[in-house]
């Protein structure tokens, strides 16, 4: 049979904890296979707030986050069940959205259309020419630049790489690589040297050197 009830003024449902129980509160619609309906606003204070169905709607476009007067970082997080937890982030400190696939390593999204970082992808293909908009190609050491521009009948590692080393150090011969790599060039030098299977650390000279060279021969 259905019941209403009407109040004026507050109406307050407090349960003291005991003996007999934790003191908790419970309202169960049709043993749990019916609807609870709030029509107004619902403001939740607590510790926590644990939703336990399987799947949630929200009619809301939009869910603040930190709805506090303290700028603090944000975000959310997806527990796995034994594997790391994953989240994505505002990150106050730095005003950047990130993201993480392990939960301790967090790299920056991208933004305005520019990639913040391309570290998380590890086999990265151009879409179209690169442009290094006057920014140079660095590695760290004691790796080289290695340009590999594809397969060469059955020598798949052919490359070039390119290598900078002071005078004392000549680069070992890699097989089927050609190393370039760079000293202080003298009068008249290219200050540029080739190192190969069958080369090694061979200059090569200027065209005017080149004709002094065929002068003396």
């Amino acid at each position: 049979m259905s019941s209403f009830d009407r109040v004026t003024g507050n109406y307050t449902l407090e349960t003291l904890g005991g003996s007999c129980g934790l003191g908790d509160i419970r309202f169960t619609a049709n043993s749990g296979t019916g609807t609870f309906y709030i029509n107004g606003n619902l403001i939740v204070t607590g510790q926590q707030s644990q939703v336990g169905s399987v799947n949630t709607f929200i009619a809301d476009s939009f869910i603040t986050l930190g709805n506090t007067q303290v700028a603090n970082d944000a975000g959310i997080s997806v527990q796995r069940g034994g594997q790391p937890t994953v989240s994505i982030r505002w990150n106050e400190a730095i005003d950047r959205w990130q993201i993480t696939n392990d939960g301790s390593i967090y790299s920056n999204i991208a933004a305005g259309g520019t990639l913040s970082s391309v570290f998380e992808d590890k086999s990265p293909r151009l879409g179209a020419a690169l442009d290094l908009n006057c920014f140079p190609v660095t590695t760290l050491f004691p790796c080289n630049i290695v340009l590999r521009p594809g397969i060469a009948g059955t020598r798949a590692n052919a490359a070039i790489q390119i290598e900078r080393v002071d005078a004392a150090v000549t680069p070992v011969a890699v097989t089927n690589n050609t190393i370039l790599f760079a000293r202080a060039p003298g009068t008249g030098d290219t200050g540029l040297y080739v190192t190969s299977a069958t080369n090694r650390a061979e200059e090569l000279i200027t065209r005017r050197k080149a004709l002094l060279f065929s002068l003396v021969l």
